[in-house]
């Protein structure tokens, strides 16, 4: 359709100007741009500053277009959704460039481009939690996530100025292990599913305890390994597309996740890569909420499968847990006693 309308409204025999122009349709967004010489001049003018194309002049780097001066100003204005970029990138990938176009036109374009965008949108948007959902999935190897077994993960915590070493273990269905020493001491949270424990020493208990309702609802999230997002209908939870929010510069799908019990966990996906770089948290604790916001950052790949290096958790805005991960080893042994009532 653009092909056409670009043809029939545009394109002047009369008094051809050797420009080239084209749209672009991106990742990171859309824009419409003309240039002097080359493709490449194309590109620069429809994203603002210099860009390097690739040999077909299909594709170019996938650069957002709102940043610098070029035309997709336009579309930033006309505030074109994730929606239809991606559906257009999936299925038509465009970057159409003819000569003989007067450059007096290319604003009318761009225009008329967003008008079309924005109601193609309203249509598109109907399927974008899915879309969102399975982008995300993708990006972080869910598919090879779902065909394993258990998880051992080492590392470190740093909180109050200590740092201390942690093995986390996770096993199918729902079992869950951590542990940390420091100056001596350890501490064991244990889950197996159905009962939970804590043995910690630093808070003067010396014994195993079992864990409070509240606890256990908490722990029963942590040990769902393929998260809680994936199957969330299955699981009984609501999940709502909460639109897009700038993120320290960065522009992120909000995804609101509600379980059975009234908890929300609202994620951030980045709206280019679709990983997960924060998560805010509200929970019922003894009848109160309580707030937590966490960071994902340092990702990296373990047999395929996206996992952050570092998690910082902070509440009320300050820092109060940093989790530096060192050592992911995927379907250990892990024997089932592991996740029973720890002994001291």
């Amino acid at each position: 359709l653009l092909r056409l309308l670009f043809q029939r409204l545009y394109h002047d025999r009369r008094k051809p100007e050797g420009k080239f122009m084209g749209i672009y349709c991106g990742r990171a967004g859309a824009a419409v741009g003309v240039g002097e010489h080359d493709y490449s001049a194309a590109a620069e003018a429809v994203i603002g500053r210099p860009a390097i194309t690739s040999a077909s002049p299909k594709y170019l780097p996938l650069v957002p277009p709102y940043e610098g001066g070029g035309w997709g100003r336009y579309l930033r204005q006309a505030k074109v959704t994730w929606p239809l970029f991606s559906y257009l990138c999936n299925n038509f990938p465009l970057f159409l460039s003819y000569k003989n176009y007067k450059f007096k036109h290319m604003k009318k374009l761009a225009i008329l481009f967003s008008v079309l965008m924005l109601v193609s949108g309203t249509f598109l948007s109907a399927q974008s939690l899915d879309d969102v959902l399975k982008e995300h999935f993708s990006a972080i190897g869910q598919d090879k996530l779902l065909k394993v077994n258990s998880i051992k993960t080492t590392g470190k915590m740093v909180t109050q100025g200590m740092e201390i070493p942690f093995i986390q273990m996770s096993k199918r269905p729902d079992c869950f292990r951590v542990e940390g020493t420091f100056q001596g001491l350890s501490f064991i949270q244990t889950y197996n599913g159905k009962e939970g424990w804590s043995l910690n020493p630093f808070a003067g208990v010396t014994e195993p305890q079992p864990f409070t309702e509240d606890e256990l609802k908490s722990m029963k999230y942590s040990a769902d390994i393929d998260g809680m997002l994936w199957n969330w209908k299955d699981k009984g939870y609501t999940a709502t597309l909460e639109g897009k929010e700038d993120m320290e510069g960065t522009s992120c799908f909000k995804v609101k996740l509600v379980t059975k019990d009234g908890d929300a966990f609202t994620y951030y996906l980045d709206g280019d890569s679709y990983m997960m770089i924060r998560s805010n948290t509200k929970v019922k604790v003894q009848g109160n909420e309580t707030e937590t916001d966490t960071y994902y950052s340092n990702y990296m790949q373990v047999e395929g499968i996206a996992i952050p290096g570092k998690v910082d958790t902070k509440m009320n805005g300050q820092v109060v847990m940093t989790i530096v991960t060192d050592k992911v080893e995927i379907n250990p042994d892990l024997d089932k006693a592991l996740f029973e009532k720890p002994t001291k």
